[in-house]
């Protein structure tokens, strides 16, 4: 496990062909700002929580397709690829 974008890259040799990032919204922020990142899944709850930590806005170069949607106990979610 590494602690930022460029930490990750490093360890990446020419095998690995796709890197997923998991958190935290630092390195969600440094990953969408590289050129290298052409892709983000991601899953929109259409529901306020109180929360203190929020996924970064995604840049306009990145456009939205949305794979699919559901549902649980009336809270609905998106599940969407960004790609640029």
């Amino acid at each position: 496990m590494v602690g930022s974008y460029e930490e990750a890259l490093e360890l990446a040799d020419e095998t690995i062909e796709t890197i997923f990032i998991i958190g935290g919204a630092q390195v969600f922020e440094q990953a969408l700002k590289r050129e290298e990142t052409d892709g983000a899944y991601i899953t929109h709850i259409h529901q306020n929580f109180d929360c203190d930590t929020f996924f970064p806005e995604i840049p306009k170069s990145y456009q939205k397709t949305l794979l699919g949607s559901d549902e649980e106990g009336g809270v609905k979610w998106d599940y969407l690829l960004y790609e640029r």
